[in-house]
């Protein structure tokens, strides 16, 4: 009918006296498997959270687009270094303790953790994960919650600045509060003086 078909196989060729007489090959089609994987590498490609495949060697092998755009890193550089080196210092033995959970069987859900970004900042990413397959794989996604994180952390110091201008007009009132009641004191006595006088 004239359409093209995605196969893959196999093909021999027998000779007789160096000269080919007879081929014969076994192919199959593969053009469903090809529509799929190209509708999820579509979605792969799509997603704004970075994705990523990862050995437990700790190398990516396969990462999204996102990774590159959160942190600025070329797929190369990413790919040619340990995930490790690229994590904040203090987090790092936090992050070595969720792989060897994973290589125990159990999954990451919600772990944080800073990642350095090739403009010398770190990036915040909260990471879900799947144990390692038989192919020794971790299916992995992260989530840049960097200015979450931040506004956060400003929410927090506001609120202990507000505590502490609250105990501030607290001690304030009390004080001018006392102050005020001494002079009230003073005219009640007086009012009672002249009542008796």
């Amino acid at each position: 009918d004239g359409r093209k078909v995605a196969v893959e196989g196999s093909a021999s060729c027998r000779f007789v006296k160096n000269k080919p007489v007879a081929t014969r090959g076994i192919f199959r089609d593969v053009s469903e498997r090809n529509r799929i994987q190209d509708e999820l590498d579509r979605l792969f490609n799509l997603s704004l959270d970075l994705l990523c495949v990862a050995g437990i060697d700790g190398y990516f092998r396969h990462i999204n687009p996102a990774f590159e755009h959160v942190l600025g890193y070329t797929k190369e550089e990413l790919l040619n270094r340990s995930f490790v080196d690229f994590v904040h210092p203090d987090d790092r033995p936090g992050t070595v303790q969720q792989i060897e959970r994973q290589v125990q069987g159990l999954p990451v859900v919600d772990f944080k953790n800073r990642y350095l970004a090739k403009d010398g900042e770190y990036r915040w990413l909260a990471w879900r994960a799947t144990p390692p397959q038989e192919s020794g794989l971790i299916y992995a996604i992260a989530r840049d919650i960097t200015e979450e994180t931040k506004n956060q952390e400003i929410l927090a110091r506001t609120a202990a600045d507000l505590a502490r201008s609250n105990a501030d007009l607290e001690q304030f009132a009390y004080a001018a509060s006392h102050d005020l009641l001494s002079p009230l004191r003073t005219i009640a006595n007086l009012s009672e003086w002249i009542e008796e006088a």
